[in-house]
């Protein structure tokens, strides 16, 4: 009987990503040192907010986690393994990044928005004035979209 070889890294890596892409999309959070390693479903995931070296992620089911990593990694983790036209995350300041999907309101006076489960949770979050005013014009550009079809 031949000894069967171990796979290689690049095969374990193959692996995965086929059974990733099988069950959709996720992130990844964590790395060669990192103690915990987070698969995020991006759908659940309603806002990040950075705190110091650290981001907390907020999920629809009322989960938090706390990974290791700062905003503008988020940021980068996040294109760097969800397709394009699959993102609904957003930065809207210099502190956190929203899904779009789980903003219920903006509130133009007072720079905030809304976010919402749309159930048992709801967070007021400050945007910058320039994403504010992108959200709501991309908001009604949609909203103009779908009454003309």
């Amino acid at each position: 009987m031949k000894k069967e070889k171990a796979p290689s890294p690049k095969d374990i890596l193959k692996r995965l990503h086929a059974i990733f892409r099988r069950t959709g999309e996720r992130i990844i959070i964590g790395d060669k040192s990192s103690q915990q390693i987070y698969y995020v479903d991006p759908d659940s995931l309603m806002y990040i907010d950075a705190v110091q070296n650290y981001t907390n992620w907020f999920f629809s089911d009322g989960t938090k986690i706390m990974p290791n990593c700062q905003l503008h990694e988020c940021e980068e983790l996040i294109s760097n393994q969800i397709s394009e036209d699959a993102i609904t995350l957003a930065r809207v300041g210099r502190s956190n990044i929203v899904n779009l999907k789980y903003i219920a309101q903006l509130d133009m006076a007072k720079r905030e928005i809304v976010i919402s489960n749309r159930r048992n949770f709801s967070e007021r979050i400050s945007v910058s004035e320039e994403s504010i005013k992108q959200l709501k014009e991309a908001t009604l550009l949609y909203k103009e979209s779908n009454e003309n079809e």
